[in-house]
């Protein structure tokens, strides 16, 4: 449900998922759905396109291609955690 300030989003990223050929029913289950603040959603998209030196230079979006459901999700939690969403 709608909720002023808040987003909706997917722990693990819904167009890259897609792109990599995962189902639209793991894409947005409710298992892979979260209500965060705005902006808070605003910078993990953001520390999704940018390069990190521990992923080898690239961006979490370059490295997750191709990679696994378990890999993404865990990618996203930590996401989550570095943005203070969730708890560590």
């Amino acid at each position: 449900e709608p909720k002023a300030g808040y987003d909706v989003h997917h722990i693990v990223e819904r167009t890259s998922a897609r792109r990599d050929g995962y189902p639209d029913d793991w894409i947005d289950s409710l298992d892979n759905l979260i209500r965060i603040p705005r902006f808070k959603h605003w910078e993990i998209n953001g520390w999704y396109a940018t390069r990190q030196m521990e992923l080898g230079g690239l961006s979490p979006r370059e490295y997750l291609r191709g990679a696994t459901w378990a890999d993404r999700r865990q990618m996203g939690l930590h996401a989550l955690r570095e943005a203070g969403v969730l708890g560590r």
